[in-house]
């Protein structure tokens, strides 16, 4: 079966969201499975785009087998308006990201409490 994750956070971040995905992930492979994921561009903990990163409002890579999508986010951290716009615009830019995987048989999304 083919799997797509959508997220906002993945490796190479760091938190809980990004160890519970990719241990389930590491997983569903282990069973034979196929898995994608579309997320953002990596941010977090620091709220800025990570170095190698910048500049792109998609890119495609692969992690451990694994195809990902990543696009474009407003970095921020913290409360309010930033944080906001921080999750609107994965919201509206993921669908690129949809649209540039594959049609999936199961579609597992991952959210972070909004309030």
């Amino acid at each position: 079966m083919h799997f797509l994750v959508l997220t906002q956070y993945f490796p190479p971040e760091t938190g809980a969201p990004q160890v519970r995905l990719a241990a389930m992930i590491r997983e569903l492979l282990h069973l034979g499975h196929t898995v994608e994921v579309v997320t953002a561009l990596p941010n977090y903990p620091e709220g800025q785009i990570f170095p190698n990163y910048r500049g792109y409002f998609y890119q495609q890579e692969e992690w451990e087998g694994v195809r990902v999508h990543r696009v474009w986010i407003y970095a921020a951290t913290g409360a309010g308006i930033k944080r906001l716009l921080n999750y609107c615009s994965f919201t509206l830019t993921a669908w690129w990201g949809l649209r540039k995987a594959q049609r999936p048989d199961y579609l597992f999304v991952e959210s972070p409490p909004l309030f």
